[in-house]
Parts: C-alpha cells; sequence; structure tokens
C-alpha cells in the first residue's frame, strides 16, 4: 500500500512540474494563458503608475520566459524594471511586446584642438531585447560627426553632421525649420534607427573648421558632446552650452523584447506546447531571430498573447434611429458613425470634435477630409501632437467580398476590405 501511495505522489509531483527548465528555473509559463488565468494567480496588473500586460509579468506563472519584470518597492515610489537588469521600464502597451524606457546617454569629451576620433558602443541588457526601429540617436554639439553601424555586421545604419554657425540667431532660425531626420543639423543631429537592432556602435569624429565660436571667439564652446538614444528631442540652444542635456527636452527612448525560445514562426507552431500566439492571431517573423504575434483585423486588438485577447468583432448591419450623418460639411456615410449604434464596428467610429472636425482614430489620430465609400476613398490628414495636420493625403480603398468589413493599413495608407 505505502508503494502504491508514493508511486500516486511521484506521477502527481511529475504531473505538476513546468514544460521546460526555462519555466523551472525562473517561474515563467510557456502555454498560453486566458486573462482569468493570470487573475487566479493573483498577478500584478500595475507597479506605480505603470499597467502591466502579459506577456510581461511579475512573480512565478505570471510572465513568458524572458519578459519577466520586477517592481522596486524600496523607492519613494514605485518602479518597474526588467529582472535582473537595471533598465527602467516608463510604460507598456496591452498585447505589445515593446516599452518605453529612460533615454540611453553616452558622454563623449572632446579634447580641445585635436582631431581624435572615439568609438562607441550599445548591447541590449539581456537577450531579446532590441532597440526599436522609430528610436533616434541624437548628438548635441559642434562641430562634430557621427557614423552608425550594426555592432556584429558593421553595416551601416546611418550618418549625421552637427556644426555651429557664429550667429546665435541665425542658428535658431535655422533650427525653427530644421527636419531632425536630415543629415546635417545647426547645434544637434540625428540617426533613425529605421530597424530593430539589438547592437550598434558608432564613431564621433570631429568635423575640420566644424566648430565656429560665437563672434569669433571661443569662449563658452563646450568640449563635451553629447549623445543619446531617444524617441524625440526637442532641440535647445542652451543644451549645447550646458554639461549635460535638460532631461525635459528628452522623450524616452523604445525598446522591444523578441520570443526567442524558437527560431521563427515556422519552428514556433510546429512546438504547440511553447508556441506563444493566442487564438484569432497571427505570427510575426523577427529578421534577427525569434518571433511576435499580432491580432488580426478583424479582432479587437486586445491581447495576441492570451486565449481570449483577440477576440473577433460583431459587424452590425442594423442601425439605430436618428443617426447623425455630418459634422461641419463632412459627410459620415455607413459604416462609419459617430455614436453608439450608428456605425459598423468600433473601427468605424469617428469623432466630431466641438469645431466641427471629423477626428479618424488608427494607432494615431487623423483628421478627416472626405469620406466616399462607393468610389472608395477617405482623405485624411495625420495631426501633429492631436494639434494642425500635415499635408499629406492618406486614401482607404474598398474592397467588395462577404463578410464583416475590415480595416487595415500599409506604409502608403488605409485600407477597407471586405472578408
Amino acid at each position: 500500500m505505502m508503494i502504491a501511495v508514493g508511486f500516486l505522489l511521484a506521477c502527481l509531483a511529475a504531473a505538476l512540474q513546468p514544460t521546460s527548465a526555462a519555466e523551472a528555473g525562473r517561474g515563467g509559463i510557456l502555454h498560453i494563458p486566458s486573462a482569468a488565468d493570470l487573475a487566479r494567480a493573483g498577478c500584478p496588473s500595475r507597479c506605480g503608475g505603470v499597467a502591466i500586460y502579459y506577456p510581461w509579468g511579475i512573480g512565478p506563472g505570471c510572465f513568458r520566459p524572458g519578459f519577466e519584470l520586477t517592481c522596486n518597492n524600496t523607492a519613494s515610489h514605485k518602479r518597474l524594471f526588467l529582472a535582473s537588469t537595471t533598465t527602467e521600464v516608463f510604460g507598456l502597451g496591452p498585447g505589445s511586446t515593446y516599452f518605453r524606457t529612460p533615454a540611453i546617454h553616452f558622454n563623449v569629451t572632446m579634447k580641445p584642438g585635436m582631431n581624435d576620433t572615439y568609438n562607441m558602443s550599445w548591447e541590449a541588457p539581456v537577450k531579446g531585447v532590441m532597440a526599436y526601429g522609430e528610436t533616434s540617436l541624437f548628438v548635441v554639439g559642434c562641430g562634430v560627426g557621427v557614423y552608425l553601424f550594426g555592432h556584429d555586421t558593421n553595416d551601416p545604419i546611418g550618418r549625421c553632421m552637427s556644426i555651429c554657425l557664429d550667429d546665435k540667431v541665425a542658428m535658431e532660425e535655422a533650427n525653427a525649420t530644421h527636419d531632425y531626420f536630415g543629415y546635417i543639423g545647426m547645434g544637434y543631429c540625428s540617426i533613425y534607427l529605421q530597424q530593430y537592432v539589438s547592437a550598434f556602435g558608432f564613431v564621433v569624429d570631429r568635423l575640420n573648421g566644424g566648430v565656429l565660436a560665437r563672434s569669433g571667439q571661443d569662449e563658452g564652446l563646450p568640449t563635451s558632446i553629447k549623445v543619446f538614444l531617444a524617441g524625440s528631442y526637442d532641440f535647445q540652444m542652451t543644451d549645447i552650452y550646458s554639461s549635460r542635456v535638460d532631461n525635459r527636452n528628452i522623450h524616452a527612448a523604445f525598446l522591444g523584447m523578441t520570443i526567442t525560445d524558437q527560431p521563427s514562426c515556422e519552428s514556433a507552431q510546429k512546438k504547440k506546447s511553447s508556441y506563444a500566439c493566442g487564438d484569432n492571431s497571427d505570427c510575426v517573423d523577427v529578421l534577427s531571430g525569434g518571433y511576435s504575434c499580432s491580432c488580426r483585423p478583424d479582432t479587437n486588438d486586445n491581447n495576441p498573447y492570451l486565449k481570449d485577447g483577440c477576440q473577433q468583432e460583431n459587424y452590425n448591419p442594423n442601425l439605430k434611429g436618428g443617426c447623425k450623418r455630418l459634422c461641419g460639411n463632412t459627410s459620415i456615410p455607413f459604416p462609419f458613425g459617430l455614436e453608439k449604434g450608428c456605425y459598423a464596428t468600433d473601427k468605424f467610429r469617428l469623432n466630431c470634435t466641438s469645431e466641427n472636425i471629423t477626428i479618424f482614430n488608427l494607432r494615431a489620430k487623423y483628421i478627416v477630409a472626405n469620406i466616399s465609400v462607393n468610389e472608395g476613398y477617405l482623405s485624411v490628414r495625420e495631426t501633429q501632437n492631436n494639434s494642425g495636420y500635415n499635408d499629406e493625403e492618406l486614401t482607404v480603398l474598398v474592397y467588395t467580398g462577404e463578410g464583416g468589413i475590415e480595416i487595415g493599413s500599409n506604409y502608403d495608407g488605409f485600407y477597407l476590405s471586405e472578408e
């Protein structure tokens, strides 16, 4: 009898073991949980002011391996970090593997009168982390050139030059219309990463004749060149002459985490026990290796890493009466609408501001100029910081078919389709 009981206990213990050494060692989970599973496990949903969304998590059973976080309670306020690192997390998005983190600074001290070359590099704090493609390397200083390249491949990513004029007012006027993606900048320049990188190197060179002191004098010209990785930067002339850039002018950098337990979607989908993408989601290959998940266009686009995270939206062809169909001079035809019960799905909801401006939300805010479902277009202009708009018009195309209507997007514009 004792032997039978012992054997039964051993079997139960084996059945309760995690499915891999990674899960056992770090407390991560490789199966796809539901929102209810995480709630039952008591997984924290916040750390201070930062909301936490799976696959990120704190504590055993609350995160996918590689996505562990820690909440520092010893500071005056709670702060969120990547586990076992000093990389702070400012913000996470639902269903996203990207996160906001403080700008990454590099200090370069240039010796006066010397044409020295400085080599520097950055590597991700843990495996799987990458600098997001929409992040830039910014350089603040006078008379310098910077060359950015892949750390492992030495393939060039970009270059820029920062020069200074002897007339401060002229510099300020030049910067008033300066596009920071430009190759040459006045007092600062930047290099747009354009790709996801887990490491990079850069070279800083002093330019001959690139430093022109105000009024022909050397006074106040700094020898320190400020280099930092950030999402964006609001240049101020004072940043050139101060010992460090004012953090109020720098916006958080964007980093991302890749699922690396399999090298590609093809291999990940063959191993169902550890596949990360939930129902109604698609797998996306990452060029550097690994993969991520994305909800399909006909879903609520909530969280592709949960079982129930990408729920299909119900198309509503039955409208309530009395729907408002004008916003100023802009006609609002179905499937678009302004009020609940007047649009086909949430993706077709428009907002009419108090100034009678029609706003369309699709990962960014757009001002709607005209809608014609029959002719197949929606003319919009992207807002800048929620005010004003640029001159580029994007077009929505309509494709006929069977089933519900959905909205997608690509680099050239928006697309309506029926599937």
